[in-house]
């Protein structure tokens, strides 16, 4: 028999991550707080993507800058485990520097 934290198919454990996210305690090992992290990551932008009305496409075409992309970005930064070249990669928004100036910029602006 395999060894793991659960025992069923990769569903059953996506179900068991999302039950997880936002319940974790200091005991949970970091592994289990990376797949959650991970698991998290992977449906913010989709979701956003999908309200947006946008593909994968669509993200390349738009501006480094588009004033949609920088909130998006800053969500990113604050509740996963991305860094920013992570971020900026996947965002398409040009350097780090670029994403770093316009995350400074939004935050002075909004917070």
């Amino acid at each position: 028999m395999r060894r793991g934290w659960y025992l069923g198919s990769e569903a059953f454990k996506a179900s068991l991550l999302k039950r997880l996210h936002g319940n974790l305690a200091p005991h949970h090992p970091w592994a289990r707080r990376a797949e959650v992290a991970l698991l998290q990551r992977r449906a913010i932008l989709p979701a956003q993507l999908r309200r947006w009305r946008w593909t994968e496409a669509t993200l390349a075409q738009r501006a480094k800058t588009d004033f949609r992309k920088v909130p998006l970005a800053t969500k990113l930064r604050q509740e996963t485990t991305m860094t920013l070249a992570q971020i900026f990669h996947r965002l398409r928004m040009g350097t780090r520097n670029t994403l770093n100036a316009k995350l400074h910029q939004w935050r002075s602006t909004h917070e």
